[in-house]
């Protein structure tokens, strides 16, 4: 899920996609995202890039960009360790 200012960079024209409700993140208040199809270059992969649906709002919420469980943790062993600052991101198809 994007905001607002990521969609202005990526030149997305937020109403063009396809309408969803999203609901959970701020206190079960709804509101509306967009969907639209991306490629997200991911660095840690190599500079793997990865099409995934984005959903995007007209407003300033969510503050951070926040990857879901379709299209990226699906599709990928992510192992963090907090205590250390690290997080490594490995695809489906490898162990870490």
């Amino acid at each position: 899920m994007f905001n607002k200012s990521v969609a202005e960079v990526l030149d997305i024209d937020i109403p063009t996609g396809k309408k969803i409700d999203i609901t959970g993140l701020a206190d079960n208040q709804g509101f509306l995202g967009y969907l639209h199809q991306i490629h997200v270059t991911v660095n840690e992969l190599g500079g793997q890039g990865i099409s995934l649906l984005g959903a995007f709002t007209q407003e300033d919420f969510p503050g951070i960009s926040i990857l879901g469980q379709r299209g990226f943790f699906d599709n990928h062993l992510i192992k963090f360790e907090r205590y250390r600052d690290e997080m490594e991101i490995f695809p489906r198809s490898t162990r870490a």
